[in-house]
């Protein structure tokens, strides 16, 4: 069993011990966090340009390295969004 199966069978027993919880991972949806109404961040590995596409946390505090951990540690909402990259496609025709 991996072990962050534990936290998906037993999130009570460990909700004190953790600030967030990972609610989205690139298009990977954890429900059990919102049904456990668990406080929850969006995340997405960086690995690849492709991977920027994905839920992002919004927090509303100061753009400060202590100043998100702070607010992170505490019990203040926070915005889960959907981040999309446009792309620009090009012609099937080159200009003349």
């Amino acid at each position: 069993m991996y072990l962050t199966m534990r936290f998906w069978h037993e999130p009570g027993h460990f909700a004190e011990y953790v600030d967030r919880f990972e609610l989205f991972n690139q298009c990977e949806v954890y429900p059990w966090i919102a049904e456990h109404g668990l406080p929850a961040v969006a995340n997405g590995d960086f690995h690849r340009p492709d991977d920027l596409a994905s839920w992002k946390t919004l927090v509303p505090c100061e753009k400060y390295g202590p100043a998100l951990v702070d607010y992170l540690c505490g019990d203040g909402p926070v915005y889960l969004q959907r981040f999309a990259v446009k792309t620009r496609h090009r012609p099937l025709v080159a200009a003349a």
